[in-house]
Parts: structure tokens; C-alpha cells; sequence
């Protein structure tokens, strides 16, 4: 994820880089709820990368997202199909196709901008004033994906510009029931919460709790007082060997690290965040005139 600022509007605006599995499709609903019913920042535009899924599936799971979410205004940018060196083979976790394999088809999804995700992220880099990563491939599984890439992105971080929630934190304070995940946030009824239910439905049928790295990575970008630890580390990612794909930290004082790290975070007020955020739909006054003529 990259967080900028513009000059011109001082409205913070952020892009979500993603490999569109279900967490992804959470984290984009997070932030796009988030904005219209908190004024929260503006998201600009979502690149793909191959991940949780191959890239195709990504690029048509990020059209389904915006759909459902009824902003097909936000651009898309198509990225990396492959590493840069090694290409690891994806996972089913979500599904075949990263999103439960619902076999729900639409007919009018909006495609892809012809400019490439790198370039896209280049250009709004000189668009606007500056950029800053909240990066998502800290799971082993995710740098794993590109070990290279994610060694160049730590070796030119710095701890103003990058920030990273190591999938060890969300473990640690972010895991919570089943029965909390399908029960109390699942049962929103807005289209957006049954939809995604159906996105990870086959991840959760093999797991004994819920945790979610990318919706508590954009969470925490939307919600820094979220956060109830900082650390700061000289971070990287072994390249070579049986410990390829496998994080460095080395936590040290501020002006000797090259990221930030949001190290504890407060559980409760996570659950909360969700609940208002995905449930604000259901006190939208146009919601409740669209059901006064459907009874009419």
C-alpha cells in the first residue's frame, strides 16, 4: 500500500498494491467504506502483482471488488505476472480464483488503464508531493513471492517513507474467533459483507480462528491511533539459501533504522473499526429510501 499527499488537495490518498485473495478484497472494501462514510482518504487507484493467486485472477478479482463496492471510478493498473528471479507457484488458500471460487460472473466490469502498475506508481510519485509504502509482503509467504523486490524496497526505505506490520503481529494481537468472524461481523447485512463471506469461505474452512493481514495493514494507515506500539528495525530479507524469504529485524534506535514497525496494536479497538466501518452502509438514508420502494 502507498500513502501520498497532494499540494493541491490536502485530502491524504493512498493506492493498494495487492495479489487480490480474499484479504485483499477486505482490505479495499476497508478503505473504500472508510472514505465515503468517515471522509476518510481518498483511495486513487489499485495496482495487481501476481500472489495469492496469478495475476489474471487478480486483475479480474479487483474488477468483481470494485463492482461489488459500486466504485468503478477507481483505475486499476496491471502488474508483474512474474519475480524477478524466481517465480514460486501460487496457492488455492482463496480459492482457484483468490476469491472462494463463487462462479459469480458480471458483464460489466470496467477494464484495466493501459499503463503499466510500476509506471502508474511512478507517476503519481511526481504527481503528487511524496510517497510512502505501508508495504504488504511482510508474511514470509508474500516476500517469498518476490524475494528480490522486496530486498530492493528495504534497501532504499527509510523509517519516514516505510512502515510494515509484520504478519507475526497480526497473530499476535489480531486473531480472533470464527464464531466473532462469521457471527458478529459476518452477519452485517449489507452486500458487501455477504460477498465477502462468500471470498473466504474455503480459506476459513481449514482454519481455527480469523486473522487478516491486509485489512489490519490498511486499517492501520487509516487509523494510526490504532497502533499502540512503534519499533523501529534494520529490516531486510534474506536472498540466498534455506533461509531465502525469511525477514531480518534488528530492532535499533530510529536514526540507525531504515523502516517503522507497528509492533502491538489494540485488538479491541480493531474489532470495533471493522463493525462501524463496514456497518455504516446500514445507516445510509439512501439504503433506506432504495428499501421504502422496494416495499412500495
Amino acid at each position: 500500500m502507498a500513502a501520498i499527499s497532494s499540494s493541491e488537495d490536502k485530502k491524504p490518498k493512498f493506492i493498494i498494491d495487492n495479489d487480490a485473495g480474499g484479504d485483499d478484497a477486505m482490505a479495499i472494501f476497508l478503505g473504500l467504506l472508510y472514505e465515503k462514510y468517515f471522509d476518510g482518504p481518498k483511495l486513487v487507484a489499485l495496482t495487481t502483482a501476481n500472489g495469492n493467486t496469478k495475476e489474471d485472477n487478480v486483475y479480474h478479482n479487483n474488477q468483481k471488488v470494485l463492482r461489488v463496492a459500486k466504485r468503478q471510478d477507481v483505475p486499476i493498473y496491471r502488474g508483474s505476472k512474474e519475480s524477478i528471479v524466481t517465480t514460486p507457484s501460487v496457492t488455492d488458500y482463496y480459492g482457484v480464483d483468490g476469491l472462494g471460487d463463487t462462479g459469480e460472473t458480471y458483464s460489466d466490469l470496467v477494464p484495466a488503464q493501459t499503463e503499466s502498475a510500476v509506471n502508474a506508481l511512478i507517476n503519481y510519485s511526481k504527481l503528487y508531493e511524496g510517497i510512502r509504502s505501508e508495504k504488504y509482503p511482510l508474511p514470509e509467504f508474500n516476500a517469498r513471492m518476490d524475494v528480490e523486490a522486496y530486498h530492493i524496497v528495504v534497501k532504499n526505505a527509510t523509517p519516514d517513507k516505510v512502515t510494515i506490520f509484520p504478519f507475526s503481529q497480526t497473530k499476535e494481537y489480531l486473531t480472533f474467533s470464527k464464531d466473532w468472524r462469521f457471527n458478529t461481523l459476518g452477519k452485517i447485512d449489507t452486500e458487501i459483507i455477504k460477498e465477502q463471506n462468500k471470498y473466504e469461505r474455503i480459506a476459513l474452512e481449514n482454519e481455527e480462528t480469523w486473522q487478516a493481514l491486509d485489512p489490519a495493514t490498511v486499517a492501520l494507515y487509516l487509523r494510526p491511533d490504532l497502533v499502540a506500539e512503534y519499533k523501529y528495525s534494520k529490516h531486510d530479507v534474506y536472498v540466498c539459501g534455506d533461509k531465502r524469504g525469511i525477514m531480518k529485524h534488528d530492532f535499533v534506535e530510529k536514526e540507525k533504522a531504515n523502516v517503522r514497525v507497528a509492533y502491538a496494536v489494540k485488538a479491541e479497538d480493531y474489532q470495533v473499526f471493522l463493525l462501524n466501518v463496514f456497518g455504516a452502509e446500514l445507516n445510509d438514508p439512501a439504503r433506506s429510501k432504495k428499501a421504502v420502494k422496494v416495499l412500495q
